[in-house]
């Protein structure tokens, strides 16, 4: 038996916590293994769904991450859960000491808070702690070369394995039921999403400047935002001072998101940092047609005009004329759809994800 431990910074609602929910679940279902989690702060959205799929779960209640008291609390869970691997999700300085010190074979996954502006995390994971982990892993192409940006020592140590998506699932969620959502939102003829945390990183704002480009040209569309964050505050007023409150709509969070999401008929992805991009991979796995901004991974999970459409230009004008151009050609939608169902089926599903990293866990342990 193969005890895992994941660690992770918290259980709210975001790319990491996401697929690391959906990752537990189905390595769960390997007999030979027995997973268990530490949470570096309290409980949170995910808690309850995460909870199921460990045989236990510690929380250390963590706020900033330099709380050596809390350090050695970390340590403690460790050892009383005896893993005969350790696996984090965070480049917390901190925990990557106590991972260091605690002398158990670990894996790191860059999620991209090691790689993003703060480079001084990074730096400490991937150059002080270089010899103790056993391997670093890349959810993305772009990722690892981010990561040999910062130690190149680390090339023969880094591993790419996508994030994954729960393709199953998705297929079997029916759209969300029309008395969930404002009512005003069946008025229109087509409906533009945004999913996600309304942090400065997902530049809703841009999502939001578009929109008003559309508007000014198309009565028949409006936008659909769904997501919580530190600049919720500020999308509303901004979405009020352009006077789009009756075509921009913010529903919050929501935990069928992605049944909101099967009422889009083309996702917007405007942010300014990907990792991965786990929310376009949901979107062509529900068969969703995307319109993104060129960053990062994006161009690993959509190949431009055949998958979905990758925007170089920031500029709301180019972005919002990509937009229409799309949803005026419905066999191009469906072609799109289509071909990203594919992609998406066959690159990005979770199962994949899960038994890859397991059989990574046993070549470090000697097992195979």
């Amino acid at each position: 038996m193969i005890k895992i431990t994941h660690i992770v910074w918290d259980l709210d609602i975001g790319g990491t916590q996401t697929y690391l929910n959906t990752l537990l679940k189905y390595q769960s279902r390997y007999e030979d293994v027995c997973l268990s989690l530490i949470v570096l702060k309290n409980k949170g959205a995910l808690s309850k769904d995460v909870e199921r799929y460990v045989t236990q779960v510690n929380y250390v209640g963590m706020k900033n991450g330099l709380n050596f008291f809390l350090g050695f609390k970390l340590l403690f869970y460790i050892f009383s859960h005896s893993p005969s691997l350790l696996h984090a999700h965070t480049c917390n300085v901190l925990t990557q000491f106590m991972l260091f010190v605690c002398g158990k074979p670990y894996v790191y996954t860059e999620h991209g808070a090691g790689v993003d502006k703060d480079r001084k995390k990074g730096r400490i994971t991937y150059q002080y702690f270089r010899r103790r982990i056993s391997l670093f892993l890349a959810v993305s192409k772009d990722m690892k070369y981010k990561m040999l940006a910062i130690e190149p020592r680390n090339k023969n140590k880094i591993l790419t394995i996508y994030n994954g998506v729960d393709v199953n699932k998705v297929h079997s969620i029916l759209p969300v039921d029309k008395n969930e959502i404002p009512k005003e939102v069946f008025k229109f003829k087509y409906r533009i999403g945004f999913i996600g945390r309304l942090s400065k990183v997902k530049r809703v704002d841009l999502f939001i400047n578009v929109a008003k480009k559309i508007v000014e040209k198309r009565n028949d569309i409006c936008f659909v935002i769904v997501g919580d964050g530190e600049q919720r505050i500020f999308l509303e007023k901004m979405v009020f001072d352009l006077g789009l409150t009756s075509r921009i709509f913010f529903l919050g969070f929501r935990k069928n998101s992605i049944a909101i999401m099967k009422i889009f008929d083309l996702y917007l992805l405007t942010s300014k940092f990907e990792s991965f991009g786990l929310v376009a991979a949901e979107a062509m796995a529900s068969n969703v047609p995307v319109v993104s901004v060129d960053i990062c991974a994006l161009s690993e999970i959509i190949e431009n005009k055949k998958e979905g459409v990758l925007v170089s230009s920031k500029n709301p004008e180019v972005i919002s004329n990509k937009v229409l151009q799309l949803l005026s050609n419905g066999q191009i939608m469906k072609k799109y759809t289509e071909n990203a169902m594919i992609k998406v089926t066959q690159n990005f599903d979770i199962k994949v994800t899960a038994r890859k990293l397991i059989e990574q866990y046993k070549i470090i342990l000697c097992l195979k």
